[in-house]
This record gives C-alpha cells, structure tokens and sequence, in this order.
C-alpha cells in the first residue's frame, strides 16, 4: 500500500468548509448507504467518492473503493468528527503527511466556526425575459445606484448605495475563493433556501460561474442554469432574481474582513419584507420554550410579535395561531 495526500479533497473539503457546510457535532460514521451515495445510482462516481477521502492509496485502482482512504465527509458536508477520526487512524499508521492534512482542515473548522457578517441584506431584481428558450448566459446581479427596498435577516427596511466601488469588492471576492478552488461557484438557489434550514434541500437552480464590472449596469453573472433552473424559467415559474449582500464579512480561511460580497442568489415569487420574518418567526415558533433564553431571543421573539401584529401580554399559543394564519 502506498498512501498520499489526496489534494482534490483537501480542495473538496476547504470549500465546503468556506461555504458553512459543516458538521461539528454529529458523530461520524460511514456506512454502505453513505458510500452508496456516493458512488451514484449508476455506482460509478469515483471521482465524487475520492474527494471525499484525505488519502489515495496509488497502488489500487481509482475505480476501487481500495484506492479511496480516510473519509472525512459526505452528503457535501465536511463532518468534524469524521475529520479527527481520519487524524487519529493516521496517527496510528506513522502516515505524518495525512495526520498534517487532517489537522489542516481541523484548524480552519475551528478558526472561524462560521462566516461572520455585520449585515445579510436580501434584494430582488426582475428576472431577465426568456424567449424561444434562449436561457440568459449573463445576468444583472446588483444595479448601481439607490437602493430603499431591500430587507435584512429581521425583516428591516433597509436603505444603501451600490457604487462601482462595491462592484469590485463583490468580483474580487468570487477571484478569491475561485483562486482557492477553481470549480467554486454561487449557487443559485429557490427563495433563499440555502439560509432557512427548514425549508428542505437547497437544490442549485444555476451557478454564478463569474462575477464582473458590467460599467453602467452595475455588478453582471456569468451564469450556468443546471435542468432544474432551465425548467424554471422556460415555464415562467420565477418572476424575481434575489441576490445575498453581506457586508464586513470574516473570510473563514484567512480571518480577515472584507467590506462587502454578494454570496449567493435565489430565484423567488415573494418580496422579501414577507419572506425573511416568516422564516425567523418558524424558527422561534419551532423551537422550545419562546419566552425561555437570553437577550438575543427575546429581540427574536419581539420581532415575530411586531410582525404578526400581538402585544408583548401574547401567549406562545396566541403567536403560534396568528404566526399560522399569516403564513398559510
């Protein structure tokens, strides 16, 4: 047997970890289902199976599961648990060069446990007119000039500018993380799906392959519809385009704060002054105890109460009744 560093993973597994695709608490294990999975129906992704490996043994084949070694993710996320494991069992075999990759990826899952911003801000952009099928390879993402009608994550009102200036920072950031990993794209996904954990998978309608300064029309996508996406807007069930601004964000890898980035987009029919606390309102209604938890919560809390339209005397049963009535 002779192992390496599987640097595809490392590639794998780094962007996952850039992305928040991470799980630090499950216990990790790795069964016939999981490599199944990866595999595909066909059994034949030995690609999608490898990267999920920190080591390849070259002395099997790469279309055996003997090549593949020390599985420290799957399902697209990178599993902490999975990571040490993989550490330890290399520890154990004097395999120095893996025990140092493992910790690696260890290192930058806890340096910064996720992408810490000042401000998420949701907009929403007509959807370019699809004609005979001709899908937009380009899009507008974010227009220069005023904006007075974009939301935050509690549903705020919010006012900004969009200046050239804001343009470049959001192309540089995409050359960042494409430098990192060449095949790293924005996902574009339906009613920000990839920020509300409960609304179910968050299936890629399109990747923003390219970001770049289109001068007076402001920040452009080059753009890569998967089926789904082009199903989508040939049949018209989309009428908005909705990017994510974040503002002074920490890059995961480097620990260093950058100004501004657009991070994903999603397609939508709903304006996102209604979008945004209905999703922070199911998360709280949810959950245990509402009037259990700190500061944070209650500020929580207080925003579904001012949304659904109760006073601060509400039972948990009264927001939960009002909360259903405005959503279904």
């Amino acid at each position: 047997m002779a192992l390496k560093v599987n640097q595809k993973a490392l590639e794998h597994l780094r962007s996952l970890v850039s992305e928040g695709k991470v799980d630090r608490e499950s216990p990790w294990d790795f069964t016939t289902e999981d490599i199944h999975k990866m595999l595909g129906k066909d059994g034949s992704d030995w690609s999608n199976y490898s990267q999920n490996h920190l080591a390849v043994d070259t002395s099997a084949a790469e279309t055996t599961q003997e090549h593949s070694k020390y599985p420290g993710a799957k399902n697209d996320t990178v599993y902490r648990s999975g990571v040490i494991a993989a550490k330890e069992r290399a520890a154990a075999q004097h395999e120095q060069d893996i025990v140092d990759a493992a910790d690696g990826i260890l290192q930058l899952i806890d340096k910064k446990k996720e992408v810490q911003a000042k401000r998420i801000v949701f907009c929403q952009l007509q959807l370019p007119k699809v004609s005979a099928g001709q899908l937009p390879s380009e899009m507008v993402v974010l227009p220069l000039g005023q904006w007075a009608a974009a939301t935050d994550t509690s549903g705020n009102r919010i006012a900004f500018e969009v200046t050239p200036q804001h343009v470049k920072w959001a192309v540089d950031y995409l050359k960042m993380l494409k430098a990192r990993n060449p095949n790293f794209a924005l996902v574009i996904d339906a009613d920000h799906a990839t920020h509300d954990p409960s609304a179910g998978p968050a299936y890629a309608y399109g990747w923003m392959v390219e970001l770049f300064d289109g001068a007076e029309r402001g920040l452009m996508a080059k753009v890569n519809w998967t089926l789904l996406g082009q199903e989508a807007l040939t049949k018209d069930f989309f009428k908005f385009f909705s990017p994510t601004l974040l503002w002074e964000l920490t890059d995961i890898e480097t620990g260093k704060v950058l100004p501004f980035a657009v991070v994903d987009g999603a397609l939508t029919n709903q304006p996102m002054l209604e979008r945004i606390p209905a999703v922070l309102a199911k998360k709280i209604l949810l959950g245990s105890q509402i009037n259990n938890g700190g500061s944070e919560m209650k500020e929580l809390i207080a925003l579904v109460r001012t949304w659904v339209g109760k006073s601060e005397t509400a039972t948990e049963d009264e927001l939960k009744t009002a909360f259903n009535a405005k959503t279904h």
